[in-house]
């Protein structure tokens, strides 16, 4: 839907130059800064209770240099491909939108 609207060239006028009306007010780089200050401001004290619950969640120096887990996990298995189904298909071999 979006690729047609697109191919209107006065619709990409209105896109871009709502785009940077919003950049120079709610989008700004400030506004945006500002609300993500306002947002941890917020929850500091559910952090805090967080962390005071479960502590073994911190994140000291040295636990930082040890691998994540999602770099010592093996690779996902390849399903067999019995269990496949073709790119653009569903699992009843209609192509789902």
């Amino acid at each position: 839907m979006w690729q047609r609207l697109l191919q209107d060239p006065a619709f990409r006028r209105a896109v871009k130059t709502r785009y940077q009306v919003l950049r120079r007010t709610v989008l700004s780089n400030q506004a945006i800064d500002g609300f993500i200050d306002r947002q941890a401001q917020l929850l500091a004290n559910a952090k805090d209770h967080h962390f005071q619950t479960y502590p073994e969640l911190l994140v000291s120096e040295e636990r930082k240099q040890e691998p994540r887990a999602a770099e010592t996990r093996r690779p996902p298995r390849r399903l067999p491909s019995l269990w496949r189904v073709p790119h653009g298909r569903n699992h009843r071999g209609r192509f789902s939108a």
